[in-house]
């Protein structure tokens, strides 16, 4: 009963937002950088749906504070993989600290940042969900999977935040999506 009360009041907020105004998407430019959250293969994966798409973006894993020089747009792919942590080098607390620390900078720099979670119920759980909270946390908007999403966590996010979320089925759904928000001049 609790879980649909939950959902009622996430379908309410969602009205409610529509109703306000915040159904309307920032548009996005380039330069972009594109960074993991978690260290998950789903970076490689949206480069690819980025290029399909027409637009470029510089990859960089582990990108910095001093990474974001003259970019406009920050792109953060959200889901832990131990796997990827592990040929990274870099422990969970560290790479939580380095998300938090560039979108920090991100944020003061006036750099908008999209936060994507493609990964689906794969990339959630214990190891994945602190990733996915800081990097929806930096979000300006949301693009996620609705298997990743089934539980309202990043519609509970959108929602604190008053910012758009996109549900997709799957990946190369975001196409189209991230199309429209990189109009070319």
């Amino acid at each position: 009963m609790k879980r649909i009360c939950d959902y009622i009041i996430i379908l309410f907020i969602l009205i409610g937002f529509t109703a306000t105004g915040f159904s309307q998407d920032m548009k996005l430019e380039e330069p972009v950088l594109l960074t993991a959250a978690g260290q998950s293969a789903d970076i490689k994966i949206t480069d690819i749906l980025l290029k399909r798409a027409g637009i470029t973006a510089n990859v960089v894993n582990l990108a910095e504070v001093k990474d974001l020089t003259d970019i406009k747009t920050l792109i953060i792919v959200a889901g832990g993989s131990s796997k990827g942590l592990g040929a990274a080098n870099i422990d969970k607390d560290k790479e939580l600290e380095r998300i938090s620390n560039l979108a920090e900078a991100a944020k003061k720099e006036n750099i908008k940042t999209l936060t994507l979670h493609i990964g689906g119920k794969t990339r959630r759980g214990k190891l994945s969900d602190p990733f996915c909270e800081t990097a929806g946390n930096a979000a300006d908007l949301l693009i996620v999977t609705k298997s990743g999403n089934e539980d309202g966590f990043f519609t509970k996010i959108a929602a604190a935040k008053k910012i758009n979320i996109h549900e997709i089925k799957n990946s190369p759904e975001m196409i189209p999506i991230l199309t429209g928000l990189f109009e070319k001049k």
